[in-house]
């Protein structure tokens, strides 16, 4: 086996660990840029950043003119502003929208243009300025990503941006910024994470390596997601919210190198063309990605298996049962776990208008999504596509 691995992003994980950001910060830069939107402002998520950053003697500008999903004149907009004020450094905070978007406005002030001009991968040449990435979910992973999300509103497609020099230099990972997240928004980015999780342990491209980090993530998230998000808010259980957040960053890791797979594919245009929420059309997705990919890969699902029921959920066969019939049990297990959440099992077409499916199948035949559709382990025809499509308007039962 020949491959290779890269994450260059640095870590600083645990509980109060935010309180370093200032002194972490002057070693990259003197004048940041803070990126986040104004949710996290208005419920003074941003109080402590900022002061930090300015306790350590920098000269902050702040930009929270971000929408749901940062697009192509939000990152223009963040851009002017940086260069007005001689940014050198970027700070993102929040969930992936505000991480992606602090990414994108580096990668154009470093590079011109706009950040049309690099949608692929490797199109910039020049670094972009450095980015300390500070998640406020545990969910998207973008702060270990070479890839930026961005939406053309124009196209009304979500651009992929990726790069070897695109990886944040610096990644905060503070639960405690987790405490006030709301739990639909917990489920969805956490059922995100557990997507990449799952994908990059069932593609070509995956490696023993990149196996470690996607079961170790399945196993944080399976184990924890219920607790972080069921538990009444007084409560506020910390360590569900490290271990997920943990989770989320490790399945990122994972899947930038044995990419993602089907599933990522499929709601690409969901979210493209109908706005619909990411974790939320991955959430719907999942089992029937599963259950599509389950012939091809029993010996990897009868693993896959495993992580998921560490959870103390165990369903009740033996677990020294064959591969054959432990397999399955993964199906099961993903499902269990999306009910206990509360999320749809199905589409409606007030969500999506299933008249676009062969406009979404059409979305699906070049470029890195295409790439995702046929390095995952059972790959998927146009037909194949059209049927999964089809099938998740009409749901799934729980064994």
């Amino acid at each position: 086996m020949t491959f290779q691995y890269l994450m260059p992003t640095r870590l600083l994980y645990g509980a109060g660990s935010l309180n370093q950001l200032g002194e972490e910060a002057r070693r990259l830069g003197s004048r940041p840029l803070l990126v986040s939107d104004r949710g996290l402002q208005g419920v003074g998520l941003l109080d402590r950043p900022l002061e930090l950053l300015q306790a350590a003697g920098l000269e902050v500008a702040v930009y929270t003119d971000l929408g749901v999903d940062p697009d192509v004149e939000v990152v223009a907009r963040g851009a002017e502003l940086a260069r007005a004020h001689g940014c050198d450094l970027v700070v993102g905070i929040g969930g992936g929208s505000p991480m992606c978007a602090a990414k994108a406005i580096a990668i154009v002030v470093a590079n011109g243009g706009t950040i049309r001009d690099y949608e692929g991968f490797g199109k910039f040449q020049q670094p972009p300025l450095p980015v300390i990435a500070v998640p406020t979910t545990a969910g998207s992973g973008t702060e270990v990503s070479a890839v930026t999300i961005i939406s053309d509103d124009e196209r009304h497609v979500k651009m992929a941006i990726g790069s070897p020099l695109a990886y944040p230099r610096l990644a905060i990972l503070d639960a405690e910024l987790l405490l006030s997240l709301p739990a639909r928004q917990a489920a969805e980015s956490g059922i995100d994470a557990l997507s990449h999780a799952i994908e990059a342990f069932l593609t070509t491209q995956a490696t023993p390596l990149t196996d470690a980090l996607a079961l170790g993530a399945v196993e944080l998230l399976a184990g924890n997601l219920r607790t972080m998000v069921s538990n009444p808010e007084n409560e506020k259980p910390l360590p569900a919210r490290e271990a997920c957040l943990l989770g989320a960053c490790m399945a990122n890791i994972a899947c930038g190198n044995a990419r993602l797979g089907l599933n990522h594919a499929l709601t690409w245009p969901i979210s493209s063309l109908f706005g619909v929420p990411h974790g939320l059309a991955n959430g719907i997705m999942l089992p029937y990605v599963l259950e599509y990919t389950l012939p091809a890969a029993t010996d990897r699902f009868a693993r896959l298996a495993a992580a998921l029921e560490c959870s103390g959920r165990s369903l009740t066969e033996p677990v020294d049962a064959p591969p054959e019939q432990l397999a399955p049990r993964a199906v099961r297990a993903v499902k269990r776990l999306l009910a206990d959440l509360e999320f749809p099992r199905a589409f409606t077409s007030k969500q999506v208008d299933p008249a676009a499916i062969p406009q979404m199948v059409a979305m699906l035949q070049d470029g890195i999504y295409a790439l995702f559709t046929r390095v995952n382990l059972r790959p998927a025809s146009p037909e194949d596509l059209t049927q999964l499509y089809e099938r998740a308007f009409h749901g799934w039962e729980l064994e």
